[in-house]
């Protein structure tokens, strides 16, 4: 994930999140954690691959911000 878009997510993403929430911010500190915590594109297609799952790929999109992952279930 690239380091702007982390900073921007860990510092505007909870002021804006209070503010929207009128102080209720812990959906968007979830969401923060989520991002964090989630593997990278290349683990998420290993384990997808792991669990059988054939023609895995993924597309990066937004400089690296959201990715598209695809994948086909064998028969």
């Amino acid at each position: 994930m690239p380091p702007a878009y982390l900073a921007y997510i860990s510092t505007c993403m909870p002021v804006l999140g209070w503010l929207a929430t009128g102080g209720e911010a812990s959906a968007y500190k979830y969401l923060l954690h989520g991002i964090r915590d989630f593997p990278t594109v290349e683990a998420f297609a290993d384990e997808t691959r792991s669990h059988g799952f054939q023609d895995v790929a993924f597309e990066r999109l937004f400089s690296g911000i959201v990715a598209i992952h695809t994948a086909r279930k064998p028969a």
